[in-house]
């Protein structure tokens, strides 16, 4: 069952028919009541017995759907956990948000793209539009996602104390600070508040600043709409300066007051492909020195894995000694939880394009370091590095 394997592509229609199969059976009423038990739950190890119960109910379930090739039950199998991990993380992002009920408080995760992650705009947007919810919370993803016009209905809503607390620049409030000055007509002190400025000079200053934090923020709504509103040049003179911004995902507590929490890596690694779905090969090019090791980790997961496999060989020689090294090891620490990587070859296809002199090196470096501490993983990089020369 193949993944998308390029930008802007379609999966095939196997691995659409099958994702919708367990997504269904992810939303389930049962199965997502006991997500939001697990999530009001204290302790880690209660918390992955939990979960492993779950996965293993829903597997239960997928696996006797009525005609059902018995050829396609590994396939159907083997997207069962990435999918759940999609819908958790989905739902934690939400659950421990500031102004958000109880995680009981449910909601089924059924927006999808057709290739295979969670469609958080069309998700956020029903999120930010059910009025049962609190008006901080709305207000808040609604400016993380640049709604314009929900921000709009949405500031009426506020208390004037609530108004001051969003004008405010501070880390992590960027967006809310750039929305609330922008509802009150008072760009120009935003843009005042972000000096020294970083994203050039120009009439539209405070729209990129506001398009750096959503890079920042790893908001793919944000970026779909900046690319909507700015000029294409300003589009990617910032895309090109703050890349980097969804390489590096902040670690904050989920729990922190009056913010949202950091979106989960996944929306980072969609984020990532949708900006440079945006770009034709030639200006993907223009803006990828210096990231591409960055952009292959972002790329290191579900569904991205076709991705992975194909860019690591076209960029391949833009990869040092260190970045393949760095890169081989993740793909081992994965391969090592027994990550399903749906029958993508990951660590023998990059280790097959590496050069002879880097792989001497990576063997040599491997085995010093497990003679002297006897490190597990430099112990497993070495099994899959003989297995794959002795084939």
């Amino acid at each position: 069952m193949k993944l998308i394997e390029d930008f802007n592509t379609v999966p095939s229609l196997v691995f659409i028919a099958m994702t919708r199969i367990v997504i269904w059976a992810w939303n389930l009423p049962d199965i997502v009541r006991s997500i939001s038990q697990l999530l009001d739950t204290l302790g880690e190890i209660r918390v992955e017995r939990m979960w492993k119960d779950i996965v293993d109910q829903v597997r239960v379930i997928v696996l006797t759907v009525a005609d059902i090739p018995e050829t396609l039950r590994s396939e159907l199998d083997a997207v069962i956990l990435p999918v759940g991990l999609h819908i958790r993380q989905m739902r934690t992002f939400v659950s421990y948000s500031p102004y958000s009920p109880s995680s009981f408080f449910e909601f089924p995760v059924n927006c999808w793209t057709s290739y295979g992650t969670v469609d958080t705009t069309q998700l956020d947007e029903l999120l930010v539009r059910d009025e049962r919810r609190l008006i901080g919370f709305r207000y808040a993803l609604a400016c993380h996602d640049c709604f314009e016009d929900i921000v709009e209905e949405l500031f009426h809503e506020l208390t004037p104390t609530q108004v001051l607390c969003f004008l405010q620049m501070q880390t992590q409030k960027e967006l809310l600070s750039y929305w609330t000055h922008r509802v009150t007509n008072d760009l120009f002190n935003f843009v005042i508040l972000n000096t020294p400025l970083d994203v050039g000079r120009g009439p539209n200053v405070a729209h990129k600043l506001a398009f750096k934090y959503t890079l920042r923020d790893g908001s793919k709504t944000g970026i779909r709409y900046f690319l909507d509103t700015l000029p294409f040049n300003e589009f990617e003179y910032v895309s090109n300066s703050f890349l980097f911004y969804l390489e590096e995902r902040p670690i904050t507590l989920f729990n922190r007051p009056r913010y949202l929490p950091i979106p989960p890596k996944e929306h980072y690694s969609d984020s990532m492909y949708f900006l440079l779905s945006t770009f034709k090969e030639e200006q993907r090019n223009n803006i990828l020195p210096g990231h591409h090791t960055a952009v292959m980790l972002n790329f290191l997961m579900y569904p991205f894995y076709g991705l992975f496999s194909r860019y690591g060989n076209i960029w391949r020689s833009n990869f040092s000694l260190e970045c393949f090294y760095y890169l081989l090891t993740e793909i081992a620490k994965l391969q090592s939880l027994n990550t399903n990587f749906l029958d993508y070859r990951l660590f023998a296809d990059l280790w097959s394009i590496c050069p002879l002199e880097y792989k001497i090196f990576i063997t040599n470096h491997d085995i010093e370091i497990y003679v002297a501490t006897g490190d597990r993983s430099a112990h497993f990089m070495l099994e899959l590095i003989r297995d794959l020369e002795e084939r």
